[in-house]
């Protein structure tokens, strides 16, 4: 097969590809920077002050978008206290709060990294053959979707389950539908396994106790979906937690569909070929009922057709 172009060659035939080649160094120290706040020793220290730690949680208008399907009243987020400032055991930060702000602020930065990341690959840059460092950097950068030295295993770890579930949807589905086949052994497949290995035991902690006896604070902070806020009421944490849960669940079980072409863009083949094959199927067996009639007399094809 012919080897995918270059990124010079991309850069002239896409002038976004061009623009991407020259933005994604400072895309992948940002991802990095925001992955970090939410690594183990960072993540505690913040979560330890009543104010910062709102910093980590999601906005109100996030909560509302998860919960609202499904959610009674008396689980729906609502709007805190008029004050200037965000007192402790608030709850979800309230609108146009400094640590609403902050939140907003960080959850806008990680969707904007996340689409930038959809759009290397989309735009096939991800597998240009001198674009390989950069794009290890990128998925490695992504919460730990690839290993590197500075992004080890406990940067995937410590997603909350609505960044993983993002970078399920934006940057591995992305990555099944566009990856070369020549490619899948060292662009897709490291990524699918590590990804896939993690997401077991993260679903299964997940959906068992929270008081797994193996490890504990592993399992607690995957049975409440990465949501360790002790200031919100006990309704809307567990509420919270669930839709994170299944939306997780939905998201890994997507990409399975896609890789398995059951879903999505590679589905369409599929689907025409299976159509296909039945149609002949029925005109094969239409053509030999036709054939057996015209074998048989004609007072005996007459009284089968009646």
């Amino acid at each position: 097969p012919e080897p995918p172009p270059g990124l010079a060659d991309l850069a002239a035939r896409d002038p976004s590809a061009a623009v991407l080649v020259r933005a994604l160094p400072p895309v992948v120290n940002l991802a990095r920077s925001l992955h970090a706040l939410w690594a183990p020793p960072i993540r505690d220290a913040l979560r330890a002050d009543p104010a910062a730690r709102l910093v980590l949680a999601p906005s109100l208008d996030e909560l509302r978008a998860k919960l609202e399907p499904n959610a009674s009243a008396a689980n729906r987020p609502e709007e805190a206290s008029p004050a200037d400032d965000e007192p402790p055991n608030l709850g979800p930060p309230r609108r146009g709060s400094r640590a609403a702000l902050w939140a907003v602020t960080l959850n806008e930065l990680r969707s904007t990294v996340y689409q930038l990341a959809r759009l290397w690959i989309e735009r096939r840059c991800a597998f240009a053959p001198d674009a390989a460092p950069l794009t290890l950097a990128l998925l490695a950068s992504c919460g730990g979707l690839a290993h590197d030295q500075e992004n080890p295993d406990a940067v995937l770890a410590s997603l909350e389950h609505r960044h993983l579930a993002s970078l399920l949807k934006h940057v591995l589905e992305p990555l099944c539908l566009r990856c070369p086949p020549s490619l899948h052994e060292t662009h897709l497949l490291p990524v699918a396994r590590r990804v896939a290995t993690h997401l077991e035991r993260r679903l299964e902690l997940s959906f068992a106790a929270a008081d797994d006896a193996r490890r504990p604070d592993e399992a607690a902070y995957y049975a409440a979906s990465g949501l360790c806020m002790p200031d919100w009421d006990p309704a809307t944490l567990a509420a919270a937690a669930d839709a994170s849960r299944r939306e997780l669940a939905r998201a890994y079980l997507d990409v399975l569909q896609v890789a398995a072409a059951t879903r999505g863009e590679l589905a369409a083949p599929v689907a025409l070929v299976l159509k296909t094959l039945d149609r002949l199927r029925d005109e094969a067996a239409a053509a030999a009922d036709a054939s057996s009639l015209a074998l048989l007399p004609p007072a005996a094809a007459t009284s089968l057709i009646l």
